[in-house]
């Protein structure tokens, strides 16, 4: 394969004992798997995310860090989470790779076969989507074994893109939901890919990421499409290199070449952005290549594990213990219907709360269009004012202006008067129907009624869709008792029989 890292990572290397490492990664990776459908109780164990806009190399850097060949299709790999189990082991090298989509049976594929490697990930994306357009309760794991890799386990989050169509927008806004729980959950350390050869501020997940992670205490940030930045110019890319350095705070950084066949071909191409690395004098917080970040993230991400173990152990056993507490009243203090629904209101209406604050922004989205959308319908005069006299007079009164008059400026100064002169000739007209009685209002108002409707139509449409996708499901789903949810199902089944 043109992207495999050849590296071989002893116990000197990397300062692990890696049964030991091996061990806890073990532990961890199956506790994603009996949790992976409770979400509250999957956010308690410790992960690895990775996350960035679509597009941006995140691909390639798993395909160099892994050695497996990810399959760059965006239209699919935006939909679909792919964890990915690297073990290393001196036995392994000729152990085929594993892939299991959702709770499907395993499929092994040969690690040599690039080819039948990305069909059997495209097919296991496939199997966890069922012909849906998300998910994000399930996805994809894969399980290499080699003696070439680094000893941790990634999740690679679907990357956010910007939507070419209204029926896009949901599912950017569900992609974008979904890393933003991702990462401001503690228990995560984040790989945040970003490309170089476009300005930090135009990089939606860079505020996510931000935002979640105030110090960038649990942020590593990988620094791709470098060779690409290199044609902008030397001041460019160095300015752009100091500020993500300057506001990610994040203690390391590290540069990637994703179309690096090797080490060798990787430090050569990025010969010339580590000198300008050199001369920022921020060399020791950006290291380049592969190899340095392959050391890193295997110390970096047992060293979060074996931090966070203790706190996940002890969440788990309170989450035991309540279970306990509720099991015991089974049979002995039956729960009144009525305490089941105020106990539910509560915790939905603090999950309300939440919800709606962080949809503010969708919503000034919303808005915003709709505003957009209003002042770009198309009117035209109806010719009931003298256009050369309205002209004439705007000429005269525009004579202090430094701008000249444009043909759009003075059709909406010609609009403006018939209004005015609508107004005060229909005034007689207040509270009596209209109709028949002044065409040119008649025709005006139908002119501008008609584009106007579709376009408050298809905002209050979109405004409820996303206050029940955003607010009203997630508090649902998070707030609701699971004894609430399964009588929720039980009733859409009969009145879906019913209908």
């Amino acid at each position: 394969m043109g992207n495999t890292v050849n590296i071989i990572m002893t116990n000197e290397d990397t300062g692990l004992n890696t049964s030991t490492s091996k061990t806890y990664f073990n532990a961890i990776d199956k506790a994603h798997e009996i949790l992976e459908c409770d979400r509250d109780l999957a956010e308690k164990v410790p992960s690895c995310v990775v996350v960035g806009m679509q597009s941006v190399g995140k691909s390639a850097v798993l395909s160099r860090v892994s050695g497996i060949s990810f399959p760059q299709d965006s239209e699919v790999c935006t939909r679909v989470a792919i964890e990915l189990r690297l073990r290393r082991g001196q036995n392994h090298a000729n152990k085929p790779i594993t892939i299991k989509a959702g709770d499907a049976e395993v499929v092994q594929v040969d690690k040599t076969d690039d080819k039948a490697i990305e069909n059997a990930l495209k097919n296991a994306q496939m199997k966890v989507l069922k012909g849906r357009q998300f998910e994000d309760k399930s996805s994809v794991k894969v399980m290499k074994e080699d003696p070439n890799v680094p000893e941790v386990t990634l999740i690679d989050l679907p990357g956010v893109f910007f939507a070419k169509s209204d029926d896009a927008d949901d599912l950017e806004d569900r992609v974008k939901q979904m890393i933003k729980e991702r990462v401001e959950n503690d228990m995560a350390l984040i790989l945040h890919v970003v490309p170089v050869n476009q300005d930090a501020d135009t990089i939606s997940t860079w505020r996510i990421v931000r935002d979640a992670d105030k110090e960038q205490a649990r942020t590593i940030s990988i620094l791709t499409k470098a060779d690409l930045a290199l044609k902008d110019g030397k001041d460019i890319l160095k300015k752009r290199i100091k500020k993500i350095v300057d506001d990610s705070k994040s203690s390391e950084c590290f540069v990637v070449h994703g179309a690096a066949k090797d080490f060798q071909s990787e430090e050569d191409q990025l010969a010339m952005v580590a000198g300008y690395i050199e001369e920022l004098y921020l060399s020791h917080r950006i290291k380049v290549g592969v190899r340095e970040l392959n050391e890193f993230i295997e110390n970096r991400m047992f060293e979060h594990i074996k931090e966070k173990v203790p706190e996940m152990r002890q969440l788990l056993e309170d989450e035991l213990q309540l279970c306990k507490v509720e099991l015991e009243k089974v049979g002995r203090e039956p729960i009144t219907p009525l305490a089941i629904a105020l106990r539910d209101s509560q915790s939905m209406t603090k999950n309300l709360i939440k919800a709606y604050a962080d949809f503010m922004s969708d919503y000034r989205r919303l808005v915003e269009g709709m505003h957009k959308e209003i002042y770009e319908i198309e009117m035209e005069p109806l010719g009931i004012i003298n256009a050369n006299e309205a002209k004439n007079k705007l000429t005269q009164n525009w004579q202090t202006h430094s701008h000249p008059i444009t043909v759009d400026c003075h059709k909406h100064h010609i609009l403006a008067l018939e209004i005015k002169k609508i107004g005060e000739d229909s005034r007689k007209l207040i509270n009596l129907p209209y109709v028949g009685k002044r065409k040119e209002l008649e025709k005006w108002l139908h002119t501008f009624v008609d584009p106007l409707k579709k376009i408050l139509k298809k905002f209050v449409e979109d405004l409820f869709s996303a206050f029940n996708h955003s607010i009203i499901q997630p508090s649902l789903e998070k707030g609701l008792s699971e004894s609430s949810k399964v009588l929720m199902k039980t009733l859409a089944m009969n009145i879906g029989k019913k209908v």
